[in-house]
């Protein structure tokens, strides 16, 4: 997805390049095991397009870092402010509701369309990292609950 002018995209691209230049990874190794074009990671790095979630994992456990690293995410909430990762936390429709939106604002507030969001409560669509950190930042998530939120994204749709 294509953004111009988008801070926090152009964040994400140079943390992500970052951390693929300290990784050591090849180009040849991303490829093969993101299964992406040498063009779309180019694109990712620079901040062109935001990358999905799963790709974002996946990269992430390539380069041997987190997913808040890599997207540079920062959170000024510590894993302690919860007792522990309720794992309704990790559930489109459990967020939204807990929220009290209905999906229409819900979706204005992530970024997306009323039917996007109604394909991530179904389990359909896959989430772009602009709208996970949109979403994340939203919820007050600490580091360790986007990590695991990450994770369980594209732990679900392998």
């Amino acid at each position: 997805m294509r953004k111009t002018g988008d801070s926090t995209l152009e964040r994400t691209g140079e943390s992500i390049k970052t951390c693929v230049e300290r990784s050591g990874c090849t180009m040849e190794q991303l490829v093969e095991q993101l299964k992406l074009s040498e063009r779309t990671i180019r694109a990712y790095e620079s901040g062109e397009y935001y990358m999905s979630v799963s790709s974002a994992v996946k990269l992430a456990r390539l380069c041997d870092t987190t997913v808040t690293r890599l997207l540079g995410i920062k959170s000024s909430k510590t894993a302690g402010d919860l007792n522990k990762i309720d794992s309704k936390i990790l559930k489109y429709k459990y967020i939204r509701k807990m929220m009290n939106m209905n999906q229409t604002e819900f979706a204005e507030e992530i970024g997306v369309s009323r039917s996007t969001v109604s394909r991530y409560e179904c389990g359909r669509g896959e989430m772009s990292v602009g709208a996970f950190v949109k979403l994340c930042s939203l919820c007050g998530l600490s580091e360790k609950e986007i990590n695991a939120f990450a994770c369980n994204i594209a732990d679900n749709l392998a």
